[in-house]
């Protein structure tokens, strides 16, 4: 027997909904007399009380992408593509005067018929793992999470997507906080970031017999990722017959500001919208009045 997919979401809900509900009335509870009401998937609002599992499934990215949307219409841009880059992948989204959505999706494997915003999402955030398979670089899809995170994070984590930044000076150790460590009290590490960068320039080098030097296999790493970045931004926008250039590139998240303006050069695109904000932007889940 096949199920269809009402069923799918039908299972999703009853299983989500109990544990969400929880969750919903102790956040309500420490909040008496306000109206609280909670994102959904499809980037509408709903009152605490008719909050669903079905409801949640996309929220947190939703709500990325309607703060992207409001914060540009409030600059002035009417055009916007979000860029929403995390530690774990890297989401877009595309904005022409209204918010497109979807029905039909499949979510972590599920069937899903519920709307969403329309969003693609690529493997590639500030913790996707880097590594040379013997012939190739890799970006992801494997990620080295919060814990151990990537190398800089002085955790014994692998390289990733964020310590290339680190390596080229992108990402400088004085403006960052010192919580790094398994003690939580010490800054980026850029030596091992220096150390497993050399090894790897050295691996390739050995394998290939063309020398390059630590700093350009860094570089050769983000430009991968960039790449990979783009190809999900033209997959919505160059590909449906929008004129990419036209649009302001609207970033956000924990990573997005690292590799805005590399995005941007790859694209054509003559404007980036960096709220003061942005790496809250995607965490927009909920609001009272």
């Amino acid at each position: 027997m096949k199920l269809i997919s009402r069923g799918d979401r039908t299972l999703i809900d009853a299983y989500l909904t109990p544990i969400l509900r929880r969750y919903v009335n102790q956040v309500a509870s420490h909040l008496p007399n306000v109206k609280l009401m909670f994102m959904k998937s499809d980037g509408g609002l709903t009152n605490a009380g008719k909050f669903q599992g079905q409801d949640s499934i996309l929220s947190g990215l939703a709500g990325g992408i309607v703060g992207a949307v409001q914060t540009s219409k409030r600059a002035g841009f009417d055009l916007i593509i979000t860029f929403d880059m995390g530690g774990t992948s890297t989401d877009v989204a595309h904005f022409k005067a209204e918010y497109e959505r979807q029905l039909d999706s499949e979510i972590a494997g599920a069937r899903m018929r519920v709307p969403v915003l329309a969003i693609n999402t690529i493997a590639a955030g500030g913790g996707s793992i880097l590594y040379f398979d013997g012939s190739s670089y890799r970006v992801g899809p494997e990620y080295a999470g919060s814990n151990p995170g990537p190398a800089s994070y002085r955790r014994g984590g692998p390289l990733t997507v964020t310590d290339p930044n680190v390596m080229l000076g992108k990402i400088q150790l004085a403006y960052f906080p010192a919580v790094f460590g398994s003690e939580g009290n010490l800054p980026l590490d850029k030596e091992i970031v220096i150390h497993k960068f050399t090894q790897l320039a050295e691996d390739i080098t050995s394998v290939k017999g063309n020398n390059r030097t630590p700093e350009q296999v860094a570089s050769d790493f983000i430009g991968i990722a960039v790449e990979n970045m783009a190809n999900a931004i033209k997959k919505i926008s160059l590909q449906r017959g929008y004129e990419v250039s036209q649009y302001v590139l609207c970033c956000f998240g924990a990573a997005g500001g690292q590799v805005a303006c590399l995005i941007a050069d790859a694209l054509g695109m003559k404007n980036i919208f960096l709220h003061p904000f942005a790496g809250v932007l995607s965490a927009l889940l909920m609001e009272w009045g």
